[in-house]
């Protein structure tokens, strides 16, 4: 998204209403304030090792260092301009859960680049999507034999290798009943499911005309099945696999008025490419290995705190980070060389499964 830096304040969120930046932001990292309290972002540029004036005023003053809480925000005004915003940290997985049971107790707030937060204006057309996975597969004959006949046991949820032989023995005569006897001692394991599975194709012989056209077709091939006039087919079946990860894009367009922003623009370049690396660890001399990139955590946020009416994001990963510099045609600044412009654009794959109560929680 491209970065109007001057829009006009809107009646319900005056200027002056911003004199402490970003005052309902809140932070889990460790050392910084508590949610709620008020924090003077300051310059945008404290951490490049320059000196700055330590005046406490909201424009220029120096951030306060609360924690070593780092912040980068771009505009430098962004506060000023707009109610609303979103915030990125970034985190160290440090728990096993996987999946559907990963919570914020396996994460820990680890700083990339050096800087703990980046805030950017919350981008037009931003939304989710969320994807369910519905799979189809064939049901073989004897599978379906097995479903219908022993429907009821599988309906009670009570499945047990002895109700499904009580089911098929239903579809049975009496000299074909399935026992997980030999030889007066009881089955175990392999022997119990191939029992039952002899009676299953006991059962499926009641309907040999299928079955036979079925083998027909799969052994000599379409053409001498087709000359009966007939076909036989497996059941299909659609069958659920779950929810799907969500995924996320984002894009800005970054048009520095200083040297300033362009310094904050290189500190957010760095959060992103640094925090999506991994660690190159030693592997004997065989292999790579690799200790993860830092996992991402995205809010949109407004003075009164964390916004109710758009969704929450969970940690995700960060699959692709890009950047252009110059626009459109390549131009720099004379002083220093400076791009009058940069764009980036990164995409980002939750690695949460989202279910019910998660939906209901606003994600």
């Amino acid at each position: 998204m491209a970065v109007d830096r001057h829009p006009p304040a809107t009646p319900a969120q005056p200027a002056s209403q911003h004199a402490n930046e970003f005052s309902g932001i809140t932070s889990p990292v460790a050392g910084s304030p508590a949610p709620g309290t008020q924090i003077n972002m300051g310059h945008p540029d404290d951490a490049d090792g320059l000196t700055h004036s330590t005046h406490s005023g909201p424009r220029g003053g120096r951030r306060s260092n609360l924690g070593g809480f780092s912040v980068a925000k771009f505009p430098s005004d962004l506060d000023a301009l707009q109610p609303t915003w979103m915030q990125i940290m970034t985190f160290k997985k440090t728990g096993v859960q996987t999946g559907s049971n990963i919570s914020d107790a396996d994460f820990t707030a680890e700083p990339s680049a050096g800087v703990n937060m980046v805030c950017l204006p919350i981008p037009a057309g931003v939304g989710t999507s969320y994807g369910q996975s519905w799979d189809q597969s064939d049901m073989t004959m004897a599978q379906e034999y097995i479903t219908n006949a022993t429907g009821s046991v599988i309906r009670s949820g009570d499945v047990t290798m002895d109700n499904l032989r009580q089911g098929i023995n239903q579809n049975l005569s009496a000299d074909n009943q399935v026992s997980f006897t030999k030889d007066g001692e009881k089955m175990e394991g392999i022997d119990k499911v191939q029992a039952l599975m002899k009676g299953a194709l006991v059962g499926i012989g009641d309907n040999a005309q299928a079955m036979g056209l079925k083998t027909v077709g799969d052994v000599l091939g379409p053409g001498l099945q087709q000359a009966r006039g007939q076909s036989a087919f497996n059941e299909i079946v659609v069958h659920y696999s779950g929810p799907q990860f969500r995924q996320f894009e984002f894009n800005f367009s970054m048009k520095p008025m200083s040297a300033a922003d362009n310094r904050t623009i290189r500190r957010i370049i760095s959060f992103f490419k640094e925090g999506s690396m991994p660690v190159l660890e030693t592997g004997g001399g065989i292999g790579r290995v690799y200790s993860i990139p830092l996992f991402f955590k995205v809010k949109f946020m407004s003075q009164q705190g964390e916004m109710r009416h758009l969704h929450k994001m969970g940690y995700c990963a960060l699959t692709a980070f890009n950047v252009k510099y110059g626009g459109d045609r390549f131009q720099t600044f004379a002083e220093n060389s400076d791009p009058v412009q940069t764009d980036i654009s990164f995409s980002l794959k939750e690695v949460n499964l989202l279910n019910r109560a998660a939906v209901e929680q606003g994600y």
